[in-house]
């Protein structure tokens, strides 16, 4: 059986379901969940990890954690599953602080995209274990360096990476 995602308007009012498959061909609105990971509470460190080789689309670039929503999960419950799923790969998840920093809809920003995405933030020095499936790498960044890279290499990051890096900025967040 495939795994449904949450439809939703343009208001994030639940409409119904579908595939992945079926909201990115046909543009359908559905939801997601990112969470950055800073080493430590000064925020000048943070967790980038290199999609895995078996990723549906931009395999080997650099992105952060997270995910689309299934369906019934809240923006919460998709970004700790997501994290268990990529970075704790077969072990326990670390009882972690999720905190909410804003949500964005993806549209012309990242094209193909059309979805909520509520962005979380923790803290966790590590250790990792990220799954073999999904991820090739993990590894901590100086936020100043990752900012000045994606400025001279920026095909080497996710578009969505770059456009929540780009939001964070304006909020003063990074």
């Amino acid at each position: 059986m495939q795994e449904l995602l949450p439809v939703v308007d343009d208001d994030d009012r639940l409409i119904g379901k579908a595939t992945y498959e079926e909201c990115h061909e046909k543009g359908l609105r559905h939801r997601g969940s990112t969470i950055f990971i800073f080493k430590d509470g000064t925020c000048k460190e943070l967790l980038v990890q290199i999609r895995g080789k078996k990723a549906r689309n931009e395999a080997g670039r650099l992105e952060v954690c997270g995910g689309h929503a299934t369906f019934g999960d809240t923006y919460l419950e998709t970004a700790k599953r997501e994290l268990q799923e990529e970075l704790f790969h077969e072990r326990v998840l670390p009882n972690l602080k999720f905190e909410k920093l804003f949500k964005t809809r993806l549209d012309n920003d990242v094209p193909g995209n059309h979805e909520y995405n509520e962005i979380f933030r923790t803290f966790y020095g590590g250790p990792f274990f990220p799954s073999p499936d999904e991820v090739d790498r993990v590894f901590f960044v100086k936020i100043d360096e990752l900012l000045t890279d994606i400025k001279t290499n920026p095909e080497k990051y996710t578009a969505c990476l770059v456009f929540y890096l780009k939001e964070m900025k304006k909020l003063e967040i990074v």
